[in-house]
């Protein structure tokens, strides 16, 4: 607001007081002068009577007439002067308060800023005090790691020439019965650093992002290298048991078991020990943690104990696996307090077996203070078939005698009609081939049942199927409704058929349920292997029912009998893993060797499902 301005404006206000102090004084005055409007008026009509009546009667009236109005018009005007004076004090206050209000708004605006301005200055210190300190604290760590590991570092020196020099006694037997006995012998120095060094192996700084999850301590993977990342053989390069690699070459490694590893990594962010005899040198830990850089691994968080000694004995492979699953227990007990407090459970680690049964070929051995019964048996689902290839073909591979392990394999024809999900419950079985509904109903059922425990998946995907036969014209699961399904009668099984023909556009409700009897298969089966297709469908009992299509419908089409087959996932319904391996809580919680057992069979045969029919 310019100064010109601002005056005319203070002239104005001054002429708007001194209008409104002349009209008050003006109005006083008059109400001063003497009696009233309505006076004159009430004396002049008084006057009006008392005159005489004659001659100038009517003109006195008039007259009186007149002066009425003439005090009605002034008191009206009068009036209508108050109530303007009256609306101009009005207008003058609601103006006073109005500005005064404004004046309020903009110092209280103007605080408010001062305040924003303050509170700003003052985050803005205390987050660049705080930076500071995490730096100063972050400098204070690095430097206080780096005195820890380089004392680390020289004390398992001292200690691994310790135990470089009790092994030297002994160097010729174990050359004979190591894997690489012909290779070089190692150096008790470069040997005592490569295991200081390989212990500070995760300790040499963060890796470049890797994409996985942090590393999760409650699961451990006991990691080997030959044989699992590649061929367990001699003669690759130079290496040789206690030894040392000259030219470490890592060119024959499987890209499959080192893509396997980094899957084992993102789905369980495991932590990773390494037991393999690359531990023992530097340079092969070198080599070792450049492909693991290049193929995005996270590197190992420890390695096992080098304090056991190898025992010689007839099979030198059997000795040379017995002394690594002693090195793994030994790193358990060392770690005992560790692995309670993590949960970490068994004593042979399952995440050790898998491991290496996913990424390349378990040589798998059972240790001789290890607690285990005389017997495994192994409840089938049905007539063997091919989904129980992995058990027949470790059995015939000698793999179970191998791991000191005694394995039955009971048909579902030897049951006495009960079934395998129920012989692990009552303890005449320890594991049960079943459908994973199995598991899902002792889990839900009565308290006073075990609750049984899914082990393992035997297949990688669904190899199952609802089928009719060709000739039946029902091609689609919709065409159902109204028909016949023969059931096994599992808790789950009729309303997952009937929500895969709603779900085709079908009536699901309408779906004729009956159940299966061995009646039924023992007159009608003419394919072999309990098939139901030979029995219910093809004699007429039913027009539908569940198969797997990898065997029973290979043997239909041997038969000449041809199937429609509906996948289940080809209508809106999930895998749910099945067949899955089930065993009672009581008998894991034993460790009798399952472990192991599971390593040689669970999977053996990967193969697949053979399309027996057209979907």
């Amino acid at each position: 607001m310019s100064e010109a301005t601002k005056a005319l404006e203070e002239e104005a206000e001054k002429k708007r007081k001194e209008e409104l102090k002349a009209a008050r004084e003006k109005r006083n005055k008059e109400l001063k002068r003497g009696p009233g409007v309505a006076a004159l008026v009430q004396g002049a009509l008084k006057r009006a009577q008392e005159a005489p009546s004659m001659g100038k009667k009517d003109e006195l009236v008039e007259k009186a007439q007149r002066q009425r109005e003439e005090a009605e018009a002034a008191a009206k005007k009068e009036l209508e002067k108050q109530e303007h004076e009256k609306e101009l004090e009005r207008q003058e206050a609601e103006r006073q308060k109005r500005e005064e209000q404004k004046k309020v708004e903009e110092e209280n605006r103007r605080k408010l800023e001062e305040l924003q301005a303050k509170e700003r200055e003052r985050v803005q210190r205390e987050a660049a005090e705080r930076r500071r300190q995490a730096e100063k604290a972050d400098e204070e760590m690095k430097k206080k790691e780096a005195e820890t590991r380089d004392q680390r570092v020289k004390a398992s020196v001292e200690a691994a020439k310790k135990q470089q020099a009790d092994r030297a006694a002994a160097k010729a037997a174990k050359e004979a019965e190591s894997l690489y006995g012909d290779m070089p012998q190692p150096d008790a120095d470069s040997a005592a650093a490569s295991e200081a060094a390989m212990r500070a192996a995760g300790e040499r700084g963060p890796q470049a992002d890797l994409g996985l999850a942090p590393e999760d301590r409650s699961k451990i993977v006991f990691l080997d290298v030959d044989g699992v990342l590649r061929p367990a053989r001699a003669g690759t390069f130079d290496i040789s048991t206690d030894g040392e690699a000259a030219k470490p070459d890592t060119s024959d490694f499987f890209p499959a078991a080192l893509k396997a590893l980094r899957h084992i990594m993102e789905r369980s962010s495991a932590k990773v020990v390494l037991c393999a005899e690359w531990r023992r040198s530097e340079v092969l830990l070198k080599a070792l943690e450049d492909i693991f850089n290049k193929n995005r691994l996270r590197l190992w968080s420890d390695i096992t104990s080098q304090e056991v000694k190898l025992e010689k004995g007839s099979d030198p492979l059997r000795s040379f696996a017995d002394r690594r699953s002693k090195e793994i227990s030994a790193w358990l007990r060392k770690h005992e307090a560790w692995t309670a407090s993590h949960r970490v459970k068994g004593a042979l680690p399952l995440a050790f077996w898998a491991s290496n049964r996913v990424l390349g070929n378990c040589q798998c051995f059972a240790e001789s203070n290890l607690p285990m019964e005389d017997e495994i048996i192994v409840a089938l689902d049905w007539t063997p078939n091919t989904n129980h290839n992995g058990f027949y073909l470790a059995q015939m591979a000698g793999l179970y005698s191998t791991a000191g392990l005694k394995v039955t394999l009971r048909s579902a024809d030897a049951g006495d009609g009960t079934t395998p999900a129920r012989q692990v419950a009552q303890k005449t079985a320890h594991f049960a081939v079943a459908p994973s509904e199995s598991a899902i109903s002792f889990a839900t059922t009565e308290p006073d049942k075990p609750r049984l425990v899914a082990v393992a998946a035997l297949l990688q995907g669904s190899a199952s199927a609802i089928c009719t036969l060709k000739s039946s014209g029902i091609d689609r699961p919709a065409k159902l409704a109204g028909k016949r399904y023969a059931s096994y009668n599992g808790r789950f099984e009729d309303p997952i058929v009937s929500r895969m023909v709603s779900n085709d556009g079908g009536d699901g409700a309408a779906v004729q349920f009956h159940g299966l009897t061995a009646h039924g298969y023992q007159e009608g089966d003419t394919m072999g292997a309990g098939s139901v297709v030979a029995s219910y469908l093809e004699k007429g009992r039913s027009d539908s029912t569940w198969i797997f299509p990898a065997w029973e419908g290979v043997l239909a089409e041997r038969a000449g009998q041809h199937l429609h087959c509906f996948a289940l996932e080809d209508y809106n319904i999930p895998y749910g893993y099945s067949p899955v391996l089930l065993a009672h809580p009581e008998d894991l919680a034993l460790g009798f060797g399952w472990e192991c057992f599971l390593v040689l069979a669970v999977g053996a045969d990967r193969s697949g499902k053979t399309e027996a029919c057209t979907r």
